[in-house]
């Protein structure tokens, strides 16, 4: 992974620095190497709530 910087044509672009992710694998997860996320839902160890507005949501995978 290389960063990548553009040429400043716009005031934004100045600072414009961004990952080249071209040659990272492009295929799916290795199944070997994946395993479930578990959610907390915004809760901590008493089950209470700690952060607003979190919960639900499309079950996750992590790459080890």
């Amino acid at each position: 992974m290389a960063l990548k910087s553009y040429n400043p044509v716009t005031p934004s672009q100045r600072q414009l620095v961004l990952v080249d992710r071209s040659g990272l694998y492009r295929g799916k997860p290795v199944k070997e190497l994946t395993e479930g996320q578990k959610s907390t839902g915004g809760r901590n160890n008493l089950c209470r709530t700690t952060m607003r507005y979190r919960g639900g949501g499309h079950k996750k995978a992590y790459r080890k």
